[in-house]
């Protein structure tokens, strides 16, 4: 009975194990893609965007934020600096803003950062070749192109290494630029006005496109810009048309619409679900090209600036870290412009921050001071290993007194307090959206195991 083998007594034959094992391993492949891209949707829905207005975070304390030192950083921004407007973004919420972020503004420089952003879905579509010369593409000047010239690419503009020394209209001759044609395309860094309006002479004629209409097509209407007039963007000549046949192409926009088109970039391109500019291109431009070592060499300017931490990328400054830098800036950038324009992006904090020092006022704001205030932004972090040493025991309570109260423009009030423990006076912040009148007792809980909830539970107040 069991010598002899039935025909089927194996089972199923080996070509049918191959199959099975085939079938197992797209099953298992197919689960794994499904949760990878399960992730990443959830990983998108779970930010939030603006709509028609920015939300305001109305709790700073709850989200690690020290109230004192936002304070302290307000009246920073009063005293120290000269900023009109003043937006700063926290996972996709206003956490603080000062002046009139509505008021629409020359935002000079941070013109050629939003140009970089412009390019990616031409590049992409493959409408701009940036390994494209500019012998190619029929560029000249007033003084013709040298032949060297000609051979710098694109890419060299957007990186400002054309090794091209010509002047542009607004500023002349760069003072600190080599003799024409002693550098290679592509091998030497200098910031140069014409490198940058060549590149947005070069833009719509690829794109076919003027730029202020691809400005309004590709980033105001999709992100929805609060204060967006196409009628106030337009060229300009800030100086003589004798030196450069290729304009400036200013942009004038609010504060609050700058910070969307820095949430824009932190959220690697896409805005509520929709991928505006490409993801690969928002990480390629605020990449470090070059580094801040060979910027000193090149700019003599940056010699007795040692606070300087920017090295370059495509049109975005970039932070260095190879230049001793806090650890939040790594993989941060900013855009840059004259009299205090500024649009930086912190991806560690889940911050963007956009700046404005209106021109008209002949006021601005330096390089120096403002890193001074990302310090104090940065500054702002709770400490709860602090905390926690200083209140070890869990749901402490104790009686607290208001000692002041300060009201900010989002209506919310900031309320500093006194506690005492073991014998020991201590202070805090927190705040509320009620109405708190000083002077008043309330309980005191703290929890270490929790410690963003409030600290003063404004809810049980205590008679005198």
């Amino acid at each position: 009975m069991f010598g002899n083998k039935h025909p089927y007594h194996n089972g199923i034959n080996n070509q049918e194990k191959d199959m099975i094992k085939f079938k197992l391993i797209i099953l298992i492949a197919s689960l794994i893609l499904y949760k990878n891209l399960n992730a990443q949707i959830k990983n998108t829905t779970d930010y939030i965007f603006p709509d028609s207005t920015w939300k305001q975070i109305e709790k700073p304390d709850t989200l690690g934020r020290n109230i004192e030192k936002l304070i302290e950083l307000e009246q920073f921004v009063i005293n120290k600096t000269n900023i009109t407007g003043l937006v700063i973004v926290n996972e996709g919420k206003i956490l603080f803003s000062f002046g009139d972020i509505k008021e629409i503004s020359y935002i000079a420089s941070c013109r050629k950062s939003i140009l970089s952003i412009l390019y990616g879905p031409y590049v992409e579509s493959g409408k701009i070749n940036l390994e494209e010369t500019l012998g190619e593409l029929g560029i000249d000047d007033y003084k013709p192109l040298l032949e060297i010239e000609n051979k710098a690419k694109v890419k060299d503009l957007l990186t400002a290494r054309s090794g091209v020394f010509l002047p542009s209209t607004e500023s002349g001759t760069n003072r600190d630029a080599p003799p024409r044609g002693s550098k290679e395309p592509g091998s030497y860094y200098l910031y140069n006005n014409w490198d940058f309006n060549v590149a947005g002479y070069i833009f719509e004629k690829k794109s076919g496109k003027n730029i202020y209409d691809a400005l309004q097509e590709e980033l105001a209407v999709p992100l929805k810009m609060e204060d967006w007039d196409r009628s106030k963007q337009k060229k300009e000549i800030f100086g003589d048309f004798l030196y450069s046949k290729f304009p400036e192409y200013h942009m004038w926009l609010s504060t609050r619409d700058m910070a969307r088109i820095g949430y824009l970039m932190l959220r690697k391109g896409e805005w509520n679900g929709k991928q505006l500019i490409p993801k690969s291109w928002i990480e390629k431009i605020t990449r470090l090209v070059t580094s801040v070592k060979e910027m000193r060499i090149n700019d003599p300017g940056l010699k007795n600036k040692p606070w300087w931490k920017w090295g370059y990328g495509y049109l975005w400054r970039v932070w260095d870290k190879n230049e001793n830098i806090k650890p939040e800036l790594e993989g941060a950038y900013t855009a840059t412009g004259s009299w205090g324009q500024y649009l930086t992006v912190i991806p560690s904090l889940d911050i963007v921050i956009a700046v404005k020092t209106k021109n008209a006022y002949q006021r601005s704001t330096n390089y120096e001071t403002y890193l001074n205030m990302i310090d104090l932004l940065i500054a702002s972090r709770k400490d709860y290993k602090n905390e926690n040493t200083i209140l070890k025991l869990r749901g402490m309570r104790t009686i607290g007194e208001v000692i002041s109260v300060r009201r900010f423009e989002s209506k919310c009030d900031y309320l500093k307090y006194s506690f005492d423990y073991n014998g020991q006076k201590y202070y805090g912040w927190s705040s509320s959206s009620e109405n708190i009148l000083g002077g008043s007792k309330y309980n005191v809980i703290f929890d270490p195991d929790n410690p963003s909830m409030s600290i003063i539970d404004l809810r049980k107040k205590l008679e005198n």
